[in-house]
């Protein structure tokens, strides 16, 4: 075979490949339209089977728990309404039995507790007065003591106000004795201005 030949023959392989070529994209393509129109259409009566299934067995479900509760309380009411007699008269047996042995256990306890708590209080008592008359000297020692200080720097200051009042009025003197010297010379110059 001649070289044209050969590339005669590998032109039409190749035209032939690429018309096979564009003839499986159609068919491939046709084929994966079909194929996903039927999954949706699949999908849809699935999702329409199991929501009307879940629906059905949610009603289903809702009704039996509605019985099953009404039963229920039914049953606590008879059994609450027959144990409550019996409930309030045993608790009213126990209490009447045990109210006197109450009552004479507190007595006694409250008698000694109000006795102890008196003692205590007694003795409590004189050692307050004791520690607040022993406190009450030492704390009026302690402010005679402050008082006196105090006093005595009223007095050290009183004596510095006073003489730093008199130093206050001599600088007084000294200055209104040269205001009035300046004034006079003042007024000599401003007489020989004129």
């Amino acid at each position: 075979m001649s070289d044209e030949e050969l590339r005669t023959m590998f032109q039409t392989l190749r035209e032939e490949n690429a018309a096979a070529h564009v003839e499986t994209r159609r068919y491939v393509d046709g084929t994966a339209g079909e194929l996903r129109q039927s999954i949706e259409q699949s999908a849809a009566e699935t999702r329409e089977y199991t929501d009307r299934s879940v629906a059905q067995s949610a009603a289903e479900l809702r009704q039996s728990i509605e019985q099953s509760a009404a039963e229920t309380r039914a049953y606590v009411n008879r059994s609450i309404a027959e144990s409550a007699a019996e409930t309030r008269q045993y608790v009213d047996e126990r209490i009447g039995a045990s109210a006197a042995e109450t009552r004479q256990y507190t007595d006694q306890s409250v008698a000694q507790a109000t006795a102890e708590l008196r003692r205590t209080i007694e003795a409590s008592a004189a050692e307050t007065r004791q520690y607040v008359d022993a406190r009450g000297e030492k704390t009026e020692r302690y402010f005679d003591i402050v008082a006196e200080r105090l006093y005595s720097r009223i007095d050290l200051l009183t004596e510095t106000v006073l003489g730093f009042k008199d130093g206050l009025d001599r600088r007084d003197e000294e200055i209104a004795g040269e205001v009035a010297a300046l004034d006079v010379r003042v007024t000599r110059l401003e007489a020989k201005r004129r």
